[in-house]
């Protein structure tokens, strides 16, 4: 082999035992007694395979000025890819593959800058795991590096199964060239993604770059004596994750050395990370140490935001060197809304039981202050309650924008009922919500259901209906005057109101005092009934002939109490239009003896509320003088009364009248006085 190589290069014996290694299939990593490259501080080679490996697709792309058709083995000293369990934070899938393709992101990031003679190392994430072993090649190619620097190679690499990360490391070359004034770079780039059917895989990251630093200071213009520290680290993380970073030491300290490290917001906020110092020591005799800072997933939509924070070096301490390193630039850090949406909790919380008429009181509470106002559409409906219990109704409840919970309240109806034997029951839910700035609205909690407490059973004061009577305020004498009871709320049952119809100046000729019953009937709110007047014949058109009707008891109903009795309502008895006679009618004797008295009555049908005074003339037929004396005279019908009697005196005498018809007449003439609308007609 060194037959082929070019005059100026030389194999040294490290390298023959490692390339024949190789040949004969060995492990090279296993060669002992290898000297260390410039700059390396070991023996041996550091690799170690911690990944899966389609070692057959390896192709060096530079031409090294010899043979370069080997096959590499896992542990290539050129590339080392790290996967699988060792270096991996990951986790197992759960559940079957899914029935429709999903979709994986692939981000690369690692190592900002490295020395030469060093390792750089490199992470693949996938945004979740895998359900299949996906292969991804990486290609490491030059920017503004040289042959010296890299070697430009293209590797395939498996995430198996379950995962959902790879680490992989990129050895630096080292030499003895002065390249302080150089920019070496190199870029690493995912350039093919093989995936199952299953899942689709999309490569988001471009091609990521690390500069090679010298290992000569004066190439970052550090004191002689000084080290040099470096602090490399993640460019994105999704939210909720941990970004990895590295602090990395040219030069291994005697001693523990401490290094004091800041996170601190740029545009990120107090949501996204917790700002804070941490203590990273890189222990004596190693050049490195990693950690992490966790981001905080939160249910706020930022795919707007550019969420960036810094990690930078404020301080360091230890390491027995003789100066402490110049602080290294800062790492900014984004964070990415991440690929699923997550949501706030949404609780609703209130009264179980309120007494009927007061308000229930109700608070809806949310995990996360909304960025902006947040919208609850409430929903307040029947369970077991009815129309006069609770109003139905849907409203909008307003979180306000940085605050975290609402109270409202519900009015309860009061009624008059009597339902301490009812559960009447509503329900208080949320039906949708809006706004508020969230990757995604809350699920709705569950209703609050709150039972009314009747009067009866919470020892409050009892509601009554109100009971009213109204009706008419004059009548004309003889006619009905009609009235109305009304209720403020139909009764659930018969409801029986006792009326009393009763004189104020009325008398009994003019209405018959009574005691009635009037039902209201279940589900009606009133009900009409009459009042019959009695008609005369007194003139009463001085008179204020008044009767009341008034409500004397209750019962029924089914109400929480019974109503208190209305206002009587009183009624004048008008005379009427008309005048109205009483009836005079005149009986006597048919026949008398000569010489005897004959009587007679005078009959009113109504008594007058004045003497009545009747003119009675009596007068021949056939009679003569000598049988009857012809007369007026007046006959009185005391105020009172209704009758009077009189009598007419016969005359006797010696003549044979035997075949004589002597007949003489009582007849009435006039009549006055008796305080009648109109005087009786004169009886026949």
């Amino acid at each position: 082999m060194e037959d082929n190589l070019p005059p100026d290069m030389v194999l040294t014996d490290d390298f023959e035992e490692i390339i024949k290694a190789i040949s004969e299939g060995r492990d090279p990593l296993l060669v002992a007694n290898v000297d260390p490259q410039a700059g390396e501080a070991s023996t041996g080679s550091s690799l170690a395979p911690q990944a899966v490996i389609l070692a057959n697709s390896l192709s060096v792309l530079a031409s090294a000025g010899f043979d370069t058709d080997y096959t590499f083995a896992t542990n290539s000293p050129l590339l080392d890819f790290s996967g699988a369990s060792a270096l991996l934070s990951s986790q197992e899938s759960e559940g079957s593959s899914p029935s429709t393709p999903s979709l994986l992101q692939a981000t690369l990031g690692g190592s900002n800058s490295v020395f030469e003679g060093g390792t750089a190392t490199y992470t693949i994430t996938l945004s979740e795991p895998a359900t299949s072993d996906i292969v991804i090649t990486i290609s490491v190619q030059h920017k503004t590096s040289e042959s010296g620097d890299i070697t430009p190679i293209t590797q395939e690499l498996v995430i198996p199964e379950g995962q959902t990360q790879a680490i992989f490391v990129v050895d630096i070359l080292d030499d003895s060239f002065d390249e302080s004034d150089d920019d070496d770079s190199f870029e690493v780039s995912i350039i093919k993604t093989e995936v199952s059917d299953n899942q689709k895989l999309v490569d988001s990251s471009a091609p990521f770059t690390t500069t090679i630093f010298d290992e000569d200071t004066k190439d970052l213009k550090v004191g002689e004596d000084t080290p040099i520290l470096l602090l490399n680290g993640d460019s994105a993380v999704d939210e909720g994750s941990d970004a990895i970073y590295t602090l990395e030491l040219s030069e291994a300290p005697y001693s523990d050395m401490e290094i004091v490290v800041t996170i601190s917001h740029i545009s990120s906020e107090t949501g996204d990370i917790t700002v804070s110092e941490k203590l990273v020591v890189i222990p004596e005799g190693s050049t490195t140490a990693s950690f992490t800072v966790e981001t905080l997933n939160d249910v706020y939509d930022e795919r707007a935001d550019e969420d960036t924070f810094k990690v930078e070096v404020t301080s360091s301490a230890g390491g027995a060197f003789e100066g402490q390193p110049t602080v290294p630039d800062a790492v900014e850090t984004t964070i990415n809304d991440g690929t699923t949406a997550d949501a706030p909790t949404l609780t609703l919380t209130g009264d179980t039981s309120v007494n009927e008429g007061e308000s229930a009181s109700y608070t809806l509470s949310i995990s996360d202050a909304p960025a902006t106002d947040f919208t609850v559409s409430l929903v307040i409906g029947h369970v077991t309650t009815e129309e006069g219990d609770v109003a139905p109704v849907t409203r909008d409840v307003v979180i306000a924008a940085g605050t975290t919970s609402v109270d409202f309240t519900i009015d309860t109806l009061e009624d008059v009922f009597n339902e301490s034997a009812d559960d009447d029951v509503f329900s208080v839910s949320v039906s949708s919500t809006t706004g508020g700035g969230y990757e995604q609205q809350p699920a709705a909690p569950s209703a609050v259901n709150t039972e009314i407490v009747d009067d009866t059973d919470a020892g409050t004061s009892l509601g009554a209906p109100t009971l009213s009577l109204t009706g008419d305020t004059a009548v004309n004498e003889g006619e009905s005057a009609s009235y109305t009871l009304s209720i403020s709320d139909a009764p659930t049952a018969d409801f029986t109101v006792t009326v009393v119809i009763g004189h104020k100046t009325a008398e009994d000729g003019d209405v018959t005092p009574v005691t009635r019953d009037v039902v209201i009937a279940a589900g009606t709110t009133s009900t009409d009934f009459t009042v019959d007047t009695l008609n005369d014949s007194l003139d009463e058109s001085a008179d204020d002939d008044v009767f009341t009707v008034s409500v004397d008891a209750t019962s029924g109903g089914d109400f929480e109490a019974q109503p208190t009795a209305p206002s009587a309502v009183e009624t004048t008895i008008n005379d009427g239009t008309t005048t109205d006679a009483p009836t005079l009618t005149l009986t006597g004797d048919a026949s008398v003896i000569e010489g005897e008295a004959a009587s007679y009555t005078l009959t009113l049908s109504e008594a007058p509320t004045a003497d009545f005074t009747v003119t009675v003339v009596i007068g021949h037929k056939t009679t003569e003088d000598g049988d009857v004396t012809p007369v007026t005279r007046d006959v009185v019908i005391a105020t009172g009364t209704t009758s009077v009697d009189f009598t007419v005196d016969t005359l006797d005498d010696s003549l044979n009248e035997s075949a004589d018809d002597d007949v003489f007449t009582v007849s009435v003439d006039t009549t006055s006085g008796g305080d009648f609308e109109a005087q009786p007609t004169a009886p026949a």
